[in-house]
């Protein structure tokens, strides 16, 4: 498993796929699904989940067992690389469903990075390694 993350439109995704061919070859897409379409009850087979924040927002607000549910993920996708924005820097919201969506989102990257092997926090288009 795989994880990067960093802010919105850093290139997160273009760098990923660009990655992905120089390992898989040139000629072979990965199979990638957006946090906003990745379905909540059952975990499905993909290359690369982009928005995983999205995915997370999700799970709260249907008040899933959110650490669970990417247990599965990553038992059906052991080697899925995960995409995510980095979504706790700034000021701190006001709203409490925020404030626990952002700290979900930061509790879920911690968990993933233990168990990943690669972690590139990707700005400007451009990886930097942390794992």
């Amino acid at each position: 498993m795989e994880l990067y993350v960093g802010g919105c439109c850093q290139g997160k995704l273009e760098y990923v796929q660009k990655h992905w061919r120089q390992v898989h070859g040139a000629q072979k897409q990965p199979v990638v699904m957006d946090g906003q379409d990745y379905p909540l009850h059952e975990p499905e087979r993909v290359d690369v989940l982009n928005h995983f924040h999205h995915l997370v927002r999700r799970m709260i607000s249907c008040e899933m067992d959110v650490s669970a549910y990417i247990r599965q993920i990553l038992a059906v996708n052991p080697d899925i690389v995960i995409i995510c924005d980095e979504v706790g820097m700034g000021i701190v919201p006001v709203d409490a469903f925020e404030r626990s969506y952002r700290e979900t989102v930061g509790r879920c990257c911690c968990m993933l990075a233990g168990k990943a092997e690669t972690v590139e926090r990707i700005v400007c288009g451009k990886g930097m390694k942390i794992k």
